[in-house]
């Protein structure tokens, strides 16, 4: 896996032919997180939150893939929807980890955040500029003036913006094609197999004290 290029997909082969026989393959997936239940250990239970976003993680990285293929990028190629809900994925991935860090060790816990860390911010830095450019550039340009210099500097604006967007896209792409990507995907699956199943305080006994401690924090 660190020397080549593969991408694991959480779906079976028979899953992938239903989902290209009913146009439903390269879907923007969202995460479906799991029902807690309160005799489920909190191992179990994180493994399983983190199993649902490592599942939508996947499947849309994998249909950005697929709908760009092998070239360079271009205007409007990666679909931003794709890139939001992976980033997504990953944010819901780190805060189940802060808030279930009690259960497992810090040394484990740094890992994996500092390894989740620098993939959204992969993510995120596409989505940030997606934002901008199809929502919050509009909004300026309505106070920016529609005089010569005001409409000057919006060109420029959506210029340098566009380049920006462009480049942060490219980042995406280059690391999904990287073996680095495969490495983190199996890294996270190693995870939540350790945790999957693991004995420990039930969920319905820790449950009720979080809350209130995030209660309190809010």
């Amino acid at each position: 896996a660190q020397d080549v290029q593969m991408l694991p997909l959480p779906i079976s082969k028979a899953e992938r032919g239903y989902a290209l026989a009913d146009g439903v393959a390269d879907v923007p997936v969202k995460v479906a997180l799991p029902e807690a239940q309160a005799e489920w250990s909190a191992r179990t239970h994180l493994a399983r939150v983190i199993a649902a976003c490592q599942r939508a993680l996947l499947l849309d990285a994998h249909a950005l893939l697929a709908s760009h293929g092998t070239d360079g990028v271009e205007e409007g190629a990666v679909d931003t929807e794709f890139v939001h809900q992976a980033r997504v994925a990953v944010r819901r991935m780190r805060s189940a980890l802060r808030t279930f860090r009690p259960v497992f060790g810090k040394r484990r816990f740094e890992t994996m955040n500092a390894s989740l860390r620098d993939i959204g911010q992969v993510f995120g830095g596409a989505r940030d500029w997606d934002v901008f450019c199809d929502e919050t550039i509009d909004r300026i340009a309505r106070i920016v003036g529609d005089d010569d210099a005001g409409k000057a500097a919006m060109h420029a604006l959506r210029d340098e913006a566009a380049r920006q967007r462009r480049e942060a896209r490219a980042r995406v792409l280059d690391y999904l094609r990287s073996a680095r990507a495969g490495v983190d995907a199996i890294a996270i699956e190693r995870f939540i197999l350790r945790f999957d199943g693991r004995d420990g305080t039930p969920l319905g006994e820790l449950a009720p004290r979080w809350l209130d401690e995030h209660q309190r924090r809010m």
